[in-house]
């Protein structure tokens, strides 16, 4: 059996001390038939994450209990345990308002690059090594204390390295989607130069991408366009043939560079603006996109949205915004204004002072209904209909004015 020696302690953590994650420990430490084997220890983000400072969210937990022990010992404490992968060991403990998983120790016994078979077993050191990244095989107990079963992990941490675990090919001959995790990791932890037999097993199995699903593409995807280094982590993998149906020829870097840059406070959560942008403001790259990434019906409609609000302000002044305003919307046109200074077509200064008016101007409602119309003689039907859109294109081209 492979050793737990501490080697390093965590900083306090908020969530080491809460009484729900104080609760969930002892659970799993009285139901625990091995006092040679640590019955539960934290493992993966929540220990990197705390170990440089970022704010922890998710709380896991790997255990050498096996999961029916698992659940025995959390239902003796009276903690809800709801069973969410039990064929891979995962049990999901929720305590009022705060949701743990906990996994037991696994290694893998087969994997096709989508899905694994696993085994249970006893050693922390195989279950770290059947992790994607050095840096997601740190754990800690209950007091803070840090172990690294695998002897590296912490120093590549500090070192911000992004490492596969092992040999990259392995990795991701064993899961495809630790291609795109590879860029994700690097775009949020990594520094310096990436490591280059990443780099390499990532270029030589790039297509191996293609065979996941969409949910698991967007899942990662997603997650990369929205990080702050967007333009340049898609530059990354589009130089290593990742994803590289979606370099289209109308997509310009610098446009995406400028969303993520945070030179507007308006910019940075916007997804849309990002993926239309991605798309070079093209409808036919958005088709293409759809066919490896998933888009809500919502976000088709704003990215619909963002497009006829581009149209609209292409006039690019005062008249030109409120009509944007009030054929799109107030989201859609300050993005789309966000976007058109992104372009370079607007400096600073006239976007803060657009965004403002978009802002606090009252979308006016068109005075004239078909009640109208009909009451005046006209009958329902295509008629009255051709009829009020006239009537509301001249009232907007009159300045909103009756």
């Amino acid at each position: 059996m492979h050793q737990l020696i501490p080697i390093d302690t965590l900083p306090e953590q908020d969530w080491l001390r809460d009484k729900a994650t104080k609760k969930l420990m002892s659970a799993l430490e009285l139901g625990a038939d091995n006092a040679e084997l640590p019955a539960a220890l934290f493992v993966g983000g929540c220990v990197r994450d705390a170990l440089i400072g970022k704010a922890v969210h998710d709380i896991d937990l790997a255990t050498s209990l096996k999961p029916k022990q698992v659940i025995a010992a959390l239902e003796a404490a009276n903690i809800k345990a709801i069973p969410t992968g039990l064929e891979h060991g995962t049990i999901t403990a929720v305590i009022k308002d705060k949701s743990y998983e906990i996994t037991t120790l696994r290694r893998d016994v087969e994997t096709d690059g989508r899905h694994a078979e696993v085994a249970f077993t006893s050693s922390w050191k195989e279950d770290a090594q059947r992790r994607d990244f050095t840096i997601n095989t740190l754990l800690c107990d209950g007091q803070g204390r840090i172990y690294d079963p695998l002897g590296c992990a912490l120093d590549d941490l500090k070192a911000r390295r992004i490492i596969f675990v092992g040999q990259a090919q392995e990795r991701i001959k064993e899961d495809h989607l630790r291609i795109m995790r590879f860029f994700r990791f690097y775009a949020l932890y990594g520094e310096g130069t990436p490591d280059e037999e990443a780099l390499k097993a990532c270029q030589e199995q790039a297509k191996s991408v293609y065979e996941l699903s969409k949910e698991r593409i967007t899942q990662e995807f997603i997650k990369i366009i929205m990080c702050e280094q967007a333009s340049a982590i898609l530059a990354l993998m589009f130089d290593c043939g990742v994803l590289k149906a979606l370099k289209f020829a109308s997509y310009r870097k610098e446009i995406l560079d400028a969303l993520c840059a945070g030179q507007t406070k308006y910019a940075l959560k916007d997804m849309v603006p990002r993926l239309w942008a991605l798309c070079g403001f093209d409808a036919d790259n958005l088709k293409s996109l759809e066919q490896y990434v998933m888009l809500s019906k919502k976000q088709k409609r704003e990215i619909k949205g963002l497009a006829h609000a581009l149209e609209y302000l292409a006039k690019r002044d005062e008249q030109a915004v409120k009509v944007a305003l009030y054929r799109c919307g107030r989201a859609a046109t300050i993005q789309a204004l966000i976007l058109q200074h992104a372009n370079g077509t607007m400096d600073q200064n006239q976007l803060e002072q657009r965004i403002e008016f978009a802002q606090s101007w009252i979308i006016p409602a068109f005075p004239v209904s078909g009640n109208d119309l009909i009451a005046k003689g006209i009958k329902p039907g295509p008629e009255l209909g051709a009829e009020l859109n006239a009537l509301e294109q001249n009232w907007i081209d009159r300045g909103f004015t009756d």
